[in-house]
């Protein structure tokens, strides 16, 4: 529906402010600019009725003050949103009358927001009413009006994480069909813990044909996912999502965050949706989709909309119930998996299940001296040892897992290659560990075929061989033996 009336060839201010008079809830009338290249322009706020100036001169507390002056840019009154730009941009220019129930966390409120296009013969310019109400609390019948084909999407993802007493499997599919639904190359789920300080990627999943980098490649240590969950809020800024969908939005983007960006485009990320999960206003991790159809960005976000709200409920209620542990299988410091992740890779490969490896190559290596440069030169010393290390074996063995099983030590399961690579790569690594000049570390190596060998047994060979290596050093260097014995 387009509203009709007062159009001369460049509106009145009398003439809007009559028309916006006639509405009774808060409404402003804005004005949207369309560039040359079809992209939005200036948005500017035109007029308001006495509603919309209340709400805008007296906000809610805490809040700063403001004086609204009618014709002004609407970053004179809100924070730059890519999605508020997106709405009156659909609804001035293209002339679709829009509708969205949000809670943007910068303000304690859900939103009911509705634009209407207005007819305007100006070249370039395109006018539409924005009306809102907000409440304190969520109205479950605000939520659930949506299209058939977005409720029909939230309710299979609902019943996907009921689907099993597995949560991470569940956790998976979940992430498999936002996907789909967003027809995306890629699509994952961050979990984000503050108060354990515990961050990790719960879940990724790519089309068959995406060429794009897993998060986890420029991702190392703590430090990494702290850095980007504060550049996330930050680009978020306190709105219900980011979408960017083109190359001006991607340039906005890194006048805000340049590292991120720069990740993104090496990563060959051309558009992102990125939602926060958050539950009772404490923020739970985050969903994203990459390269996604940005032609069908609107039942996208309709659909994420619900889709994180739900999911957040039911990652909260996992969590309070102490049935979810930390879905993470990296270790924080280091950036290579776990000794959780190595127990669950581990008990796979003695069970025998299908479709595991013929081979496996086991490799330990141990840090030498950890404990001396802990007691001498500080923790975080021995930190920055430890990641050196780690980096050292991904690098040799970059396309096997590398965990790390407490303190020191670290475990490589190399799956499924020769073995004359697998001794290549063993004797690289030794003359690694004897090479440089940061750090020292044991090594011990044996290849087992699972077929007729005793994948324990060999696992105890390595860790033997790893030993008496460790042993040798010692003998070497007896300065460092009282100290650090005690971490072999």
């Amino acid at each position: 529906m387009i509203l009709a009336g007062f159009y001369h060839e460049r509106k009145s201010a009398m003439e809007l402010q009559k028309l916006v008079d006639s509405f009774e809830g808060i409404t402003c009338i804005i004005s949207v600019e369309k560039k040359s290249d079809g992209s939005c322009g200036e948005i500017r706020i035109k007029a308001g009725n006495a509603a919309f100036i209340k709400n805008i001169e007296t906000p809610y507390p805490g809040a700063p003050k403001i004086v609204f002056v009618p014709d002004s840019p609407y970053m004179t009154f809100l924070p730059k949103d890519l999605n508020f730009e997106d709405m009156c941009y659909r609804s001035a220019i293209l002339k679709q009358p829009r509708h969205t129930y949000v809670h943007p966390e910068r303000y304690p409120f859900w939103f009911n927001i509705y634009t209407m296009p207005l007819a305007s013969d100006e070249q370039g310019v395109g006018y539409c009413t924005y009306t809102m109400e907000f409440t304190q609390e969520a109205d479950m019948d605000m939520m659930s009006n949506r299209s058939k084909e977005t409720a029909s999407d939230v309710l299979k993802t609902c019943l996907k994480m009921r689907g099993s007493s597995d949560f991470e499997k569940n956790i998976n599919e979940v992430i498999q069909d936002v996907r789909g639904i967003c027809g995306a190359q890629g699509c994952g789920l961050m979990l984000v813990d503050t108060d354990e300080h515990r961050f990790g990627i719960a879940a990724e999943h790519f089309s068959d044909d995406s060429k794009l980098r897993s998060i986890k490649e420029y991702i190392s240590s703590t430090q990494d996912y702290e850095m980007l969950v504060e550049t996330w809020v930050k680009c978020i800024a306190g709105s219900d999502c980011i979408i960017v969908k083109n190359d001006s939005e991607m340039q906005y983007l890194e006048t805000i965050a340049k590292q991120w960006h720069d990740q993104l485009v090496q990563s060959g990320v051309n558009s992102i949706v990125l939602f926060p999960l958050n539950y009772n206003d404490t923020l739970l991790g985050f969903l994203w989709a990459v390269n996604f159809d940005t032609g069908n960005s609107v039942r996208i976000k309709e659909t994420l909309e619900l889709t994180t709200f739900f999911l957040a409920s039911d990652i909260s209620n996992h969590r309070l119930l102490g049935r979810m542990e930390m879905m993470s299988t990296m270790d924080m410091l280091t950036g290579v998996y776990n000794r959780n992740a190595m127990n669950d890779r581990l008990s796979q490969l003695t069970q025998g299940e299908k479709g595991l490896p013929d081979t496996v190559g086991i490799v330990y290596a141990d840090l030498n001296g950890l404990k001396y440069m802990n007691d001498t030169q500080g923790h975080n010393a021995g930190d920055a040892m430890l990641r050196a290390m780690a980096n050292i074996l991904r690098r040799t063995f970059s396309d096997c897992c590398v965990y790390r099983a407490g303190g020191d030590e670290f475990v490589i399961l190399a799956e499924n290659i020769g073995r004359d690579e697998f001794d290549k790569r063993l004797v690289e690594l030794s003359r690694a560990a004897e090479n440089s000049s940061e750090l020292t570390f044991a090594v011990g190596g044996i290849y087992c075929d699972r077929r007729s060998q005793d994948l324990l047994a060999a696992i105890k060979s390595a860790d033997e061989m790893m030993y008496a290596n460790k042993q040798r050093y010692y003998k070497l260097h007896p300065q460092v033996k009282h100290r650090a014995v005690t971490q072999g």
